[in-house]
């Protein structure tokens, strides 16, 4: 279960690698990659600690959930609800950054 959750988490940061759509005058693709990757970094450091309290959680009430038919959504939910907030920490970086969303 724990693997599980980790490794949706893994592919889900492995996804985003590529920069995403952001631009920045004078910035080339490699520039923008680069920043895209520091922030990606900073997101997984800022979400770390909520996600070791997930996979502890998932340990101690994946077995209860699973009996209660639950535990794909409570799945879906933690996933989302940390993916969300690193999604929002990559956006506030690459703002900082000077970069523009979806250009």
């Amino acid at each position: 279960m724990r693997r599980k959750l980790a490794l949706a988490c893994a592919l889900a940061l492995i996804g985003c690698a590529s920069g995403g759509n952001w631009s920045k005058e004078g910035a080339s693709k490699d520039q923008t990659a680069q920043a895209y990757s520091e922030c990606q970094g900073l997101a997984h450091e800022a979400t770390r600690r909520d996600s070791n309290i997930t996979t502890d959680i998932m340990a101690t009430r994946g077995n209860d959930w699973q009996r209660t038919g639950v535990l794909s959504t409570k799945e879906q939910v933690l996933s989302a609800e940390e993916h969300g907030r690193g999604d929002e920490i990559i956006n506030r970086c690459m703002i900082g950054k000077g970069f523009l969303p979806g250009n």
